[in-house]
This record gives C-alpha cells, sequence and structure tokens, in this order.
C-alpha cells in the first residue's frame, strides 16, 4: 500500500488543482522491465492489481512479478526452497479479495501465493485424488463477486472449495449436451447478473486444430451449461469455437471474441450474434484490426473497456483497435501492413508491437496492455495528469523539489532551494533566490508552497516567512511573523497556501493555520489550544481544501472542519496524522493520512478507510 497509495494521493490532488497538465492523446507508455532480454520473459500474460495498489503480473519464462510503480519484484522457482514458486512458465493470474493471488502454470498447476507469509502453496492434479486439480495447465482464473475461486484449465472448470481444500470438477461430457462444451477452458467471465460464462478451445497448434471449444453459459444453481456452438447453417450462430475473450460493457452489450475474424455481439435473450467483420475497403468500421498475411490461428486475445468507455480489441497478429461508442470511429494501433509486408510502425501511440495479449485497467485509471513477444505498457487516461521531466539547474548540493504550480502562460514553477520558473517547451528556466543585499528578493529559499491569483502574482510559502511575488515587476513583498502584532504572520514556517473561492488566503503553518484577507492583509489565526476543545486539533497545518460549505484542514493530529460562515470547527480522525485533503470533481472528500486512505460520507458525518468503499 504505501508507495501506491502515495501515488493515489498524488492523482488525486493534482486533479483538482488549476494549471496542471493533462495528457489529451494516448500514448502507449513501454515499462521496462530490469534484467530482461527481448522476448526472454516468453510473453507477459496476464497481470491483475491488489488491494494495496501493487500491480502483479506473470510471464511465459520468468515467473512472477509485483510492481509498484518504480521496482519490480521477481518470484522463480528455487530448487532449494518448497515454499517457493512451483513453475516459472505461468499462464494466469487473479488476486482474491483477502489479497491472495492466485496464479496458473503451464504444466505445474496451480499457485496460492500470501504475500504476508511470501509463501507458496502448490496445487497439482493427482490421478489418486479426485478432489484434486483436473489438469495442471491453468490458462484462466476467475475470483467472482462471491470470493470464489474458478479455475480454468485442461481439464474443464474447476471450483476451489475453501473448507476442504479440494476442487469441485465440472468437465466435457460426451455423453451430456448440458456439460461443458470442451475441456480446454481460455476464459471465464461473471456478467452483471453473477452468470458465468465459459469459452473453451486452443487457437493455436497442434491442438488448434482440434475442432473443439464453444461458448458456455453456466448455471450455478444446477451445475448445468448451455452451449453456443458455430453453426454453418445460422448465420446467427458464433462465427468461431475457439473462444478466447468475453466482456459485458457499461452500456449493457455483450461481447465474445474467436479465433478468426472473430468480433461479435451476442443477444443473451435471442441467443443471436452479430458480427463484425474486417473490410479493407472500410477500415474505419468496428472489427479488429487487418492481417497483412493470412494465418490460420490468429484470434482476439481480449476484448476490454476503459474508464472512459472506450472498447480496446486485442489480437493475436493484428495489433489493437480502440473503438469509440460515441465517434463510433476506430483507431489501429499497431503495425501498418500492407499485403505481404510491413509498410510502417505505429509511431503515434508508440504501440510497436501486433501480438497484443492481455489488458487491465487498474483503480488508477491507467490501461495496461502486455503482448507476446514481452512488452509491458501503461497507457494514462485523457484527464490524468501527466508531469512533464524537468532538470533543474541549480547548484549540485541542492537537490529535490518541494511543490510545482503550472500558470496560465505555461510556464512551470518549482519550489526547491529556490523559486525556479521553467518554460517546458523552450526549456530555458529563471531562479529567484534570496539575496542579502536586496530587500526586494525571496524572503528565504526554502519554497514549500505556490498558488497563484490573477494578473501574474504569487504567494510563496517558505520555511522563513511569506512572500507576495509580483511576476511583472520582479519583486517580492514579505509578511513575516512579528510577536508585537498579534495581527502578523502566525509562524514564519510554511507547509501549504490555498487560495478559497472568496479569495482569501489560506496559509498551514507549523504553528497553526491563517485565513488572510488579500484586499487587507488581515490575518486571522486558528490555533489549538487545549482548554478549548473546539479549537483547531493541532498546530502542525499540512494542507488546505474546501467544500461548498467548509475549509478542511490536515494536521499532525486529526483533520479539522472549518465553517467558512461562522467559524465553527468539527473534528475528524483524531487519531490519524493526516497529510493531505482533497474534494474531487463529484464533491466526494478523500483523506489521505499516514495509515491509509479516507473517504467522508456526508450523510453519516464520517469517514471510512478506503479498503471498506
Amino acid at each position: 500500500m504505501r508507495k501506491v497509495i502515495v501515488s493515489i494521493l498524488f492523482t488525486l490532488i493534482f486533479l483538482a488543482r488549476p494549471g496542471i497538465i493533462f495528457s489529451q492523446q494516448k500514448i502507449f507508455d513501454q515499462i521496462r522491465i530490469p534484467n530482461t532480454e527481448p522476448f526472454a520473459t516468453g510473453g507477459i500474460l496476464g497481470l491483475t492489481q491488489d488491494h494495496e495498489g501493487y500491480i502483479w503480473f506473470i510471464t511465459k519464462n520468468k515467473g512472477l512479478y509485483r510492481y509498484d510503480g518504480l521496482q519490480f519484484v521477481n518470484y522463480i522457482h528455487d530448487i532449494k526452497d518448497s515454499n517457493s514458486i512451483t513453475s516459472s512458465q505461468l499462464e494466469s493470474i487473479a488476486v482474491d479479495s483477502d489479497d491472495v493471488v492466485w496464479i496458473g502454470s503451464l504444466g505445474g498447476g496451480l499457485e496460492k501465493f500470501d504475500p504476508s507469509e511470501n509463501k507458496f502453496t502448490h496445487f497439482r492434479h493427482m490421478d489418486s485424488d479426485p478432489g484434486s486439480i483436473a489438469h495442471d495447465t491453468v490458462p484462466v482464473i476467475l475470483v467472482d463477486h462471491e470470493n470464489s475461486v474458478w479455475i480454468g484449465n485442461y481439464g474443464g472448470l474447476d471450483l476451489y472449495d475453501r473448507k476442504t481444500g479440494k476442487f469441485i470438477h465440472h468437465p466435457f461430457n460426451i455423453n451430456d449436451p448440458t456439460s461443458l462444451s470442451f475441456n480446454e477452458v481460455r476464459v471465464i467471465y461473471e456478467d452483471r447478473t453473477g452468470t458465468l460464462w465459459v469459452g473453451c478451445g486452443e487457437p493455436f497448434p497442434p491442438r488448434g486444430s482440434n475442432p473443439g471449444g464453444g461458448l458456455n453459459r453456466f448455471d450455478k444453481a444446477t451445475g448445468k451449461f448451455t452451449r453456443y456452438m458455430h453453426d454453418p447453417t445460422r448465420p446467427g450462430s458464433i462465427s468461431n469455437n475457439k473462444v478466447r475473450a468475453i466482456l459485458e460493457d457499461s452500456k449493457g452489450n455483450f461481447w465474445i471474441g474467436t479465433s478468426g475474424d472473430g468480433l461479435q455481439s451476442l443477444d443473451r435473450k435471442t441467443g443471436v450474434f452479430t458480427h463484425y467483420l474486417y473490410d479493407s475497403t472500410h477500415p474505419q468500421n468496428l472489427s479488429r484490426g487487418p492481417l497483412y498475411r493470412a494465418i490460420n490461428f490468429d484470434h482476439i486475445t481480449f476484448i476490454h473497456e476503459d474508464n472512459s468507455g472506450g472498447i480496446w480489441i486485442g489480437t493475436f497478429a493484428a495489433g489493437i483497435n480502440e473503438f469509440d461508442p460515441q465517434t463510433k470511429n476506430i483507431t489501429h494501433h499497431g503495425f501498418i501492413f500492407g499485403p505481404d509486408k510491413i509498410l510502417a510502425a505505429d509511431t503515434t501511440s508508440g504501440f510497436s508491437d501486433n501480438e497484443a495479449w492481455s489488458a487491465f485497467s487498474s483503480r488508477q485509471g491507467d490501461l495496461w496492455i502486455t503482448t507476446l513477444t514481452g512488452k509491458f505498457y501503461r497507457i494514462h487516461p485523457p484527464n490524468k495528469v501527466i508531469l512533464p521531466f524537468t532538470v533543474i539547474r541549480m547548484k549540485p548540493q541542492d537537490q529535490g523539489a518541494n511543490t510545482f504550480y503550472k500558470d496560465d502562460k505555461g510556464n512551470l514553477w518549482i519550489g526547491a532551494s529556490g523559486l525556479i520558473r521553467k518554460n517546458v517547451k523552450t526549456g530555458e528556466q529563471k531562479i529567484y533566490l534570496h539575496n542579502n543585499q536586496d530587500s526586494g528578493s525571496m524572503i528565504n529559499n526554502v519554497v514549500n508552497a505556490i498558488v497563484a491569483e490573477d494578473h501574474g502574482i504569487f504567494w510563496i510559502g517558505t520555511e522563513g516567512g511569506l512572500d507576495k511575488f509580483d511576476e511583472a515587476k520582479g519583486t517580492f513583498t514579505h509578511y513575516l511573523h512579528d510577536t508585537a502584532n498579534k495581527n502578523s504572520l502566525i509562524s514564519d514556517f510554511i507547509n501549504y497556501n490555498y487560495i478559497d473561492k472568496d479569495k482569501n488566503l489560506w496559509i498551514a503553518t507549523n504553528a497553526g493555520l491563517d485565513k488572510m484577507n488579500i484586499a487587507t492583509g488581515q490575518f486571522y489565526h486558528f490555533r489549538h489550544s487545549n482548554k478549548d476543545s473546539s479549537s483547531l486539533s493541532n498546530n502542525t497545518v499540512y494542507f488546505v481544501d474546501e467544500d461548498k460549505m467548509n475549509i478542511w484542514a490536515a494536521t499532525a493530529i486529526g483533520l479539522n472542519r472549518i465553517n467558512k460562515n461562522n467559524g465553527a470547527i468539527s473534528h475528524y480522525l483524531m487519531n490519524s496524522n493526516v497529510k493531505c485533503v482533497l474534494t474531487d470533481a463529484e464533491g466526494v472528500l478523500w483523506a489521505g493520512t499516514s495509515d491509509g486512505l479516507y473517504r467522508f460520507n456526508a450523510a453519516s458525518d464520517n469517514f471510512s478507510s478506503f479498503y471498506n468503499i
């Protein structure tokens, strides 16, 4: 949780702040896996996210990885450690509600990994035990809404019984038309009604030559399957029996992806399939992407809806087609093909591959794409902040940046050991520093807070006072704490500045919170008092935000709600060190603390942990 929760909080904070940088064009940002040569992983075949925010993914040859946004942890088989993973050739992955990671392998059975114990539990098929897993090759795992673990393997569909540690089998039975249509399960999907859908059939040779497969609807109550099979005499039947992808989108459309030119939707009431075939004369139409050569095992690998409603159709050998349901436009990602050769690479989005294999949307809104060639991509949503890399040219001993702000001219302002203004287009930068010989220079070089009014007026919070900076004149006006003046700044050590909707400046300091009337220059103080239970909960104030009626102040002990009309203070999260607070675009208040993320429920007037939302 620790590193990833921080990134969530920063994302929430940045989304609500003016003057930040947004990425409108979808760009595939390739994540480089350390210590791996090209193709060494054998492909990244699946990924998921746990409740602490970690991304877990599996590889064909290099085992299991955990990624926190900065570092990778690799789990591989160790012949000397029986608690290590059994196989490094992995096929499938899922996380249950207890943050237990389930991993399916190629011939090595099923693994249950508890990160808190750093221990793998192995499940292998044994002919002598009818309650063991049906087969040791496990292409797919699904954890349903009841936290039940369903395993698709080459012996059919299995359900793990948590009480007994045994497996309940649902295999193909040639004498029972209500059984599973084929024993090689490739995809399991749960729709909004809780119904399970099971896709079967191996598209790759040699098994790809086997006509077995089919789409199955499973009735959990009866244990019976309804089969949907290709029928050449019925145009409304499924186009191919080798089923690899299933999606119910946010509008209720039910998509199926199969081998061949296999994008289709199913009307679940009538059982009729609508096919969306590739047409080279109309490549803008909804379909899978173009092939540059005919292969008999091309297939749709995933159909995925991103957080903005876009539908992504991944294929083996035809790249990715991105469908916008609003505009009805198709965008192709991958190589651009002629009749018998590659004409060009996709240099616009950065997806330099054609064997897309899996897709996943994280809770932070990022779309993750993996390929069979071992590439790992992250695509930020259009409304997510993308901060440009910037080099701050100062003295060698000066390191790090404390805060930043992007103005309406496109300049990036950075608070570090000085104030830096950088033009992100040209790279030109100007540094403002304290000068003992110039009373109009900055009051202090340690800048912790930057916020701007209109017309180039900036308020700079430092560890030596508050500055009003007039960019046009290049001058600083100082506001300092004066023990002889009770109406002066409450403290010179400033953590954060915030301008509210009424144009008041709020200054969070290490000795309390100030509200400054910008027009008059007067300060009104909020302090903690042991004699007043309605005072500020603590004098170390880190952060300020507002909703329609209140100012919220995050402190070292608790969160404070200050009524903007009468100044009355209410306390929340009094056992927490509250680092930041945010009211999001939907009016929901979030609090980031040293022990996690909390959400405010206005109806009940309390906060609940992020994990319990």
